[in-house]
């Protein structure tokens, strides 16, 4: 009669929610330094006249949402729950205060959460992928595998 072996392994929920956090942040940022929505597409081209400002202010046109690098820089867990199909993460940019862009941009301080929101209104970039959702999943799977060992 075979003998039949069971182990459950409990993983810290807080544990857990640290790497998701960790991969999707570096997910949406790398993504997003590529020119790259939520579904991997590229972004919409800047408007000709903002393209102008950005290449005088010595950012080029490439579309990557980097000015100052505020509000890319701000992405946080904004909050976490267990839900009915397990963690779920709400990440987003906190409500500190970005920095001025340059003064060719004639741009003035606006708090990251709401520049990202007026953002993503025509380049969504906070998404995740199945692919980085399945990265994601992989890391925790390696490190959890490695605390067992």
């Amino acid at each position: 009669m075979p003998v039949e072996w069971r182990s459950r392994l409990k993983i810290d929920d807080q544990a857990v929610v640290d790497i998701a956090t960790r991969s999707a942040i570096a997910s949406i940022r790398v993504r997003t330094s590529q020119g790259l929505d939520e579904r991997g597409r590229p972004f919409r081209p800047y408007s000709p006249e903002y393209a102008e400002r950005r290449r005088e202010a010595g950012l080029g046109s490439r579309v990557d949402l980097h000015v100052t690098g505020a509000m890319l820089g701000s992405l946080r867990l904004l909050r976490w729950r267990r839900g009915t199909r397990g963690i779920e993460l709400e990440i987003g940019p906190d409500g500190a205060m970005g920095r001025d862009p340059p003064r060719k941009m004639g741009g003035r301080s606006i708090p990251n959460n709401l520049k990202a929101m007026y953002v993503s209104r025509w380049r969504r970039f906070l998404g995740m992928r199945k692919e980085d959702l399945a990265r994601m999943a992989s890391e925790i799977r390696r490190r959890a595998l490695k605390a067992v060992r």
